[in-house]
This record gives structure tokens, C-alpha cells and sequence, in this order.
């Protein structure tokens, strides 16, 4: 599941653009596909961007800059085949959220049961991009989120202030995924690029799921500049009841983003200090004494795991580096993981995939996910068989075995 859902990220720029309609106002790219703002917040970042370049990478202003408008470019001048394709998923998933709402069921179960396929579906749609983009999604988490949000509000200022008001729009639409995911617990604190850079692309990216769904399920406690506290909780959970109070921030913080761009439009002015927006007081900030204990935390240059990991409210943490790793992982298993119909239905249905599809989930993937068994301490790889390979079943480090999750833009099948 993309971090909020593809479908959620949609709901959430259901917002009213000045002047140039009411929400359902559709923009024209220039391969002729018309869409709303919301489809191309759930666009952004998840399947459109540059895998290897994340916005928050670029080391000043300029290179930010550059950095977004690649990430963009490769959206606005997108195939139109894939796109409506995707889009075409994208509104499949909002109809299954929509029905569980209805019958009064989980959104999280019904989201689950289409990961799969929708996993499986973005792969073939973007030809392993996907997975790729989904290996160094840095930009959805935490600081690098607000950075790569940043960067992309103050493109969309001056394309306004320059009187191009459509343009500015689609800009700041592709902006907001990274200002919405920051309203999703699962990203507000976990150590995303830390986890990438001490721990490694691979490994780091499941241990980020882990965090990623712990946070996102139990959700946590924040406040804002405007001195407002209340409940988030992440991904499969914004049309439930619990996520009430989170909408309302979320849409109230579309809005302000949406009036600023147009207020730059009117003013014909680029306000000069982009930090004091109002838009960032909207931002939420985790009540740590009054939320779980975090699964990991990142402190002087080095990642801390919690101690007991099974228990949300131990305050202890240890440090965790590439060798214990393996060690962690056999611990949390042991303490947390149960196997999930999630993991069957991935099994069963990676199985049924076509070569075609099997070879994009080799290149791009990784496919223990599909190889469940309890994780030992090894140091060296495992020998692979022809055999495993025929079923894309491969072996790994010990440290890379482990149980399929909820997925975070793709995260469990990296």
C-alpha cells in the first residue's frame, strides 16, 4: 500500500481551486490525459519521480529545485497507456474503500486484500519503476518530506506570481503528496534515510515498513504551531472513524496550501520569506511522552532499536548496526510476527504471475518475500537452487528474510 493509499491520497486533494472551478476540476497534460488535482497527488512520488534522485537529496536550493522538476517531468510528460492505467487502479482501490465504509468493514482488510494485485499491477504499469522508486522513497518521510514539499510549494508560488494559475495547480498537486504523507503516523518519525544509509538500501527499507506500519496502526499523538493536538494514525486508516480529526487537519492544511499558491497568483508576488507560511504551522509534530515508544530512532550518527521489541511502551533502546541486524530480526519474528493471509495470497498469487512479470519482480524486487521461513544468523548468503529460481523463490543473507507486511510504496518487496 502506497504511503497514505493511492485512493486516500486522492480523497485528500478533493479541495476547491480559486478561480479555476470546484474540486472536480480536470487538468489537461500534455498527453491529452485529464485528471483531478487529488489523482495527481496520489500520482506523485509513489509511481512518478526519478528512483535513483530523491528530492531531499539535492545539497542546496538549486539542486532541490532541479531535482524536483526531474521528478515531475517525468509525470507531466508521462505515457499516457500507463497513466490511465494507473489511474484506472487508482479508482478500483478508492471503490473498495468505499464499499468497506458502507458495510461497515475495516479499511485496512479491504486495502490488504488488494495489495497484491495492486503491487503486482504498478510493476507491469511502470515497468518495475515502482519497486525502484519505492527502494529510496526518502521523500515520504519525516524531514525530507517537509524538504521535498517545500521545494515544490515554492515552485508552484512563482509559476503562480508568473500568472500561469493551471500550471501552478499541477505543481503544487504533485508537491502535496509529500505534504499529505506527512499527516500519516507511519512517516512522521520513522528514520527513513537513516535506516537507508547506515543499514543498507535493502534491509533498511523492510526495517522503515516495520516502523512504518507499528507507528501507523497505533497511532500517535501530535500538535502544530497553531497549538492544535489530536490523534494521527497511518496508512488504510484515514476513512475509518479514529481518523476523523486527521482529515479535518489534512483538509485544512490543502486549503491553506491551495489559497497561498492563488493569493501568489493575485499578488503577482513570490512572499519572501517561505518559511513563515502560513501553510507550515499545519504541520504536525509527534507528542513523544504522549505516543508509543518508537521501534527505532536515530541519534548521534547512530540507529537505536527498542530493547524489548514486542513492547511499545519500552523506553530502552539499543544500538543496531548491519551485524546484529540479523539478530533483530529473529527477535521481532519471534515476539510480533504472525503468519498473515496477506503473505499467502502473495505467495499464491506470484505463482499464477506470467514470466514477464515474474522477470520485473527479479530485477527490481526482491523476492524472499515470497520465501517465509524463521530467520537465523548467517554470514554468507545461502546457496540458490535452479529450482528456487524457477519459482522466483531466490535465497538470502539471513538478515533478508522475513514475513510480508502491509507495504509502504512497495517496501516489503524490496
Amino acid at each position: 500500500m502506497p504511503p497514505f493509499a493511492s485512493s486516500e491520497h486522492e480523497f485528500l486533494g478533493d479541495v476547491e481551486l480559486t478561480k479555476l472551478g470546484d474540486k472536480d476540476y480536470q487538468f489537461t497534460l500534455p498527453n491529452g490525459v485529464k485528471l483531478k488535482f487529488g489523482t495527481i497527488i496520489a500520482l506523485a512520488g509513489d509511481y512518478y519521480g526519478v528512483p535513483k534522485q530523491p528530492i531531499c537529496t539535492g545539497t542546496d536550493e538549486q539542486q532541490l529545485r532541479s531535482f524536483f522538476l526531474d521528478a515531475f517531468n517525468t509525470f507531466y510528460h508521462g505515457d499516457k497507456k500507463e497513466m490511465e492505467d494507473l489511474i484506472d487502479m487508482i479508482h478500483k482501490e478508492r471503490q473498495l474503500a468505499n464499499e468497506a465504509i458502507k458495510d461497515k468493514k475495516s479499511e485496512v482488510t479491504a486495502l490488504d486484500g488488494c495489495a497484491f494485485k495492486e503491487t503486482v499491477d504498478s510493476l507491469k504499469d511502470t515497468k518495475g519503476k515502482y519497486l525502484e522508486l519505492a527502494k529510496r522513497n526518502l521523500d515520504h518521510f519525516g524531514a525530507d518530506a517537509l524538504l521535498a514539499y517545500k521545494t515544490g510549494h515554492k515552485i508552484a508560488l512563482e509559476e503562480a506570481a508568473n500568472g500561469n494559475l493551471e500550471l501552478a495547480y499541477i505543481y503544487e498537486a504533485f508537491a502535496c503528496h509529500f505534504l499529505t504523507d506527512s499527516f500519516a503516523a507511519g512517516h512522521m518519525r520513522t528514520p527513513r534515510r537513516a535506516l537507508y544509509d547506515v543499514i543498507g538500501e535493502d534491509v533498511g527499507s523492510y526495517l522503515s515498513l516495520l516502523q512504518h506500519n507499528e507507528d501507523g496502526d497505533e497511532g500517535l499523538t501530535v500538535t502544530n504551531e497553531l497549538g492544535q493536538t489530536w490523534t494521527a494514525y497511518g496508512d488504510g486508516h484515514l476513512f475509518e472513524d479514529c481518523s476523523a480529526e486527521n482529515r479535518i487537519k489534512i483538509n485544512e492544511a490543502m486549503k491553506t496550501a491551495v489559497a497561498e499558491v492563488y493569493a501568489a497568483f493575485n499578488s503577482k508576488k513570490v512572499p519572501e520569506n517561505i518559511d513563515a507560511l502560513g501553510i507550515f504551522k499545519h504541520m504536525p509534530q509527534v507528542v513523544e511522552e504522549m505516543s508509543s515508544s518508537p521501534l527505532f530512532i536515530f541519534q548521534d550518527g547512530k540507529i537505536f532499536s527498542r530493547k524489548k521489541v514486542g513492547d511499545k511502551q519500552c523506553h530502552e533502546h539499543q544500538e543496531l548496526t548491519k551485524l546484529n541486524v540479523g539478530e533483530f530480526l529473529i527477535r521481532y519474528e519471534a515476539e510480533t510476527v504472525e503468519d498473515s493471509p496477506l503473505f499467502k495470497q502473495a505467495q499464491a498469487g506470484f505463482k499464477k504471475l506470467d514470466a514477464e512479470t515474474k522477470a520485473i519482480f527479479r530485477s527490481h524486487g526482491n523476492p524472499t518475500l515470497f520465501k517465509r521461513k524463521k530467520a537465523v544468523v548467517a554470514t554468507e548468503p545461502e546457496q540458490t537452487h535452479d529450482s528456487e529460481h524457477e519459482s522466483g523463490l531466490e535465497s538470502a543473507p539471513a538478515q533478508q528474510q522475513r514475513p510480508s507486511q502491509r507495504c509502504c510504496g512497495g517496501c516489503a518487496l524490496i
